[in-house]
């Protein structure tokens, strides 16, 4: 009889990565950082709990450790599936990104250091809301789409998530 092997043994440890794609003064109004990533993912630059304190996540697939959570100063939970066509309950993925984008201009009592927009591999749902978030502070659609794909080689693969970022007004 085979003995019984916890979860655990068979799931490697994933550490949460991400990929910076804007800092303060890349755009006018932006006084945080602005990162894109995945909780599986093996592109990118470890984060830890501890980065966290002075920062927003926006969870955008449920993926994080939960002990990412609390260490956060915000957090903001927008899970979607990574499917073609218009994200469920678009108009609130709409009203999160602009409190994100308040956020990231140190306005009012969210105002965070850094913004992190996390799904399971950082490709496309996190692509989407980071893209939104630049789009509320100003970048136009057609950067927003040049920065993420070239800062995430093969992000945004999602064409529905894409062209909702190239469209004149989201």
């Amino acid at each position: 009889m085979l003995e019984s092997v916890p979860p655990e043994v068979h799931r490697p440890h994933y550490v949460p990565r991400a990929s910076l794609l804007a800092g303060p003064g890349d755009l006018p109004e932006l006084r945080a950082e602005i990162w894109m990533g995945g909780a599986h993912s093996q592109v990118g630059e470890p984060f830890h709990p501890q980065q966290l304190h002075n920062a927003c996540v926006i969870e955008c697939a449920g993926d994080l450790p939960a002990h990412y959570e609390p260490a956060t100063r915000l957090w903001v939970p927008s899970i979607f599936i990574d499917i073609e066509g218009r994200p469920v309950r678009f108009e609130r993925l709409l009203e999160l990104t602009a409190m994100v984008a308040d956020a990231a201009r140190g306005r009012g009592t969210d105002a965070v250091d850094a913004v992190y927009s996390i799904c399971t591999h950082g490709m496309n749902r996190s692509g989407l809301m980071a893209g939104l978030v630049l789009r509320e502070l100003g970048m136009s659609g057609q950067d927003v789409v040049e920065l993420i794909t070239t800062k995430r080689t093969g992000s945004l693969s999602n064409l529905s998530f894409r062209r909702i970022l190239l469209e004149a007004r989201v």
